[in-house]
């Protein structure tokens, strides 16, 4: 069962979850059940999406069983990682006001 859990990058998005919860409870902070929803897909889709970019940049005879996987499945992940992405763009607007500006502040270092 972990093997699938790891497959699937649910192992990363539990520990994003999981380290978000713990700082929140460190700084005494309430966060959002959307916050951590949002969290949680946007760490899916871009760890699902980059995996894929790998299977399909790896040779066929050189692939992990990570890569073999996701090369497999290729069409199922990419459908729910466009049903992630249209998931997480309607929970925009139930973030909480300073969550939604902290995250522009945060996607602009990002991108620079």
């Amino acid at each position: 069962m972990y093997k699938y859990i790891n497959l699937l990058n649910l192992d990363v998005v539990l520990g994003a979850v999981i380290c978000s919860m713990a700082f929140a409870e460190i700084l005494k902070v309430e966060v959002e059940w959307s916050s951590y929803l949002l969290l949680s897909l946007t760490v899916w889709s871009i760890y699902t999406f980059d995996r894929l970019l790998d299977s399909l940049r790896s040779d066929g005879g050189n692939r992990s069983e990570r890569h073999y996987f996701h090369h497999k499945n290729r069409i199922p992940l990419t459908s729910l990682i466009i049903v992630s992405i249209i998931a997480s763009v309607a929970l925009v607007p139930l973030l909480p006001y300073k969550t939604l500006v902290w995250g522009v502040v945060l996607m602009g270092v990002v991108l620079a």
